[in-house]
């Protein structure tokens, strides 16, 4: 295997330690928990609703606040400073929730949200830095290795919580409530541990300016956000790469967190539905490193063309899935898909956009993602909700899918240097 710096293990590291709270806490244990624990009793179609709502605000705040957050830590050269106040943030909030009682769904929507306005904040920052990381290496091959190591770090610690919550007593936890609560503590815990290596394995370039004070950082960042909104109208090619992925990861970021919600709305059990995600992770694994060495050779582009293409076909099938072993072959599907489209997807935007202001433009490119969450969980959700059928809500992705491909095929890839 290639020998890579401590800088790409220190920033991959982290792609492993977050990916622990997008795999069991957004992508399993939260939407299940907040169904049926925080929300008992209520009526499946509006705990649907209510999820998807809660997830788009949370990121429509972010979303509004990237493109700000990105400028100003192009100035003070505080990628890693920022990345670490929002994700110690997010920590700690993972372990309030894991203290909130049964049916206090408001309180616990709450916690959640502020969990996720953090976790996505600081994905802001550690996108940043991918640049100057993969400054000697292959952007495609860095970024799909952050993915594969995330898909196997989470499917391991998935499989991990999974043992505890449902042999509680073997490990000598009295409930399984009790072992849901140590899960959360637990995933913020080895958070923080590879928050600490990337601090210490990662180098962070000169700021583009030496700006000290506060108001004069924010003036400049204001500036640069302008010029970056004109530079954005010059460049149609970035333009339509902005709005495609918008449009196809809208349905990617939905899928991720409204699955076990649609699961249990079908009449599925929680622990086949988690097991379910256990097949994406360690799927997504290989396939996420599979997708950039083809990109490689066939380009960013027609790698997620062909992943998007996959994942409609899912979408299809499960708007009319009756049975749980279709939602484990379903899993391996988005397990293949899903590490490509996000890890090529990123690996492309590094390739249209000026190292010196990475961390502007990546403002500006999660500012795109945040707002793709906001859309597609907000559509399944309400969808859902008027129309009393889980099935056409999660259908409606495909529509956003369509949109999305027809637009990056007009994108032009730079060619490899």
């Amino acid at each position: 295997m290639r020998r890579y710096s401590k800088a790409v293990w220190g920033w991959v590291g982290y792609d492993a330690a977050a990916s622990g709270f997008t795999t069991i806490i957004m992508a399993a244990f939260f939407p299940a928990l907040f169904k049926t624990y925080w929300s008992h009793g209520v009526d499946v179609t509006l705990t649907t609703a209510r999820l998807g709502t809660l997830v788009s605000i949370a990121s429509l705040v972010v979303a509004l606040l990237a493109p700000w957050l990105g400028a100003i830590a192009d100035y003070r050269a505080q990628k890693k400073k920022f990345l670490a106040i929002f994700a110690v943030v997010a920590m700690l909030g993972l372990s309030l929730l894991a203290l909130v009682p049964e049916g206090s769904w408001l309180l616990a929507a709450g916690i959640y949200a502020m969990c996720l306005m953090c976790y996505y904040a600081a994905n802001t920052f550690y996108d940043a830095l991918l640049p100057s990381v993969a400054r000697r290496e292959s952007p495609e091959i860095i970024s799909s290795l952050g993915y594969s190591a995330g898909y196997f770090s989470g499917g391991v610690l998935l499989a991990v919580a999974l043992a505890l919550t449902i042999f509680p007593h073997i490990f000598g936890i009295s409930h399984k409530m009790m072992a849901v609560r140590i899960v959360f503590v637990f995933v913020a815990l080895w958070w923080l541990l590879l928050l600490i290596i990337l601090e210490r394995w990662v180098r962070e370039p000169q700021a583009a300016s030496n700006l000290h004070h506060v108001g004069r950082v924010f003036v400049k960042s204001w500036r640069a956000v302008w010029n970056t909104i004109s530079s954005l109208k010059k460049n149609p090619n970035l333009g339509f790469f902005l709005v495609a992925y918008w449009l196809y990861v809208d349905a990617v970021v939905s899928v991720i967190v409204m699955a076990v919600d649609y699961g249990l709305s079908l009449g599925f059990k929680t622990n086949d539905l988690i097991a379910a995600i256990l097949i994406t992770q360690f799927v997504g694994f290989p396939s996420a490193i599979i997708g950039g060495m083809l990109a490689r050779h066939l380009g960013c582009k027609r790698v997620i063309v062909f992943m998007v293409v996959i994942y409609a076909i899912t979408i299809a099938w499960a708007s009319r899935m009756t049975h749980v072993w279709e939602f484990y072959c379903l899993a391996g599907m988005v397990g293949i898909a899903q590490g490509s489209v996000q890890s090529q997807s990123r690996a492309l935007f590094v390739k249209l956009l000026p190292i010196e202001h990475s961390a502007q433009y990546f403002g500006f490119f999660n500012l795109v993602n945040k707002f793709s969450a906001v859309l597609g969980p907000l559509m399944v959700g309400w969808v859902t909700f008027y129309l009393h059928s889980n099935r056409i809500g999660i259908l409606s992705l495909l529509i956003l899918l369509i949109l999305g491909v027809l637009l990056l095929l007009k994108v032009k890839e730079p060619r490899r240097a």
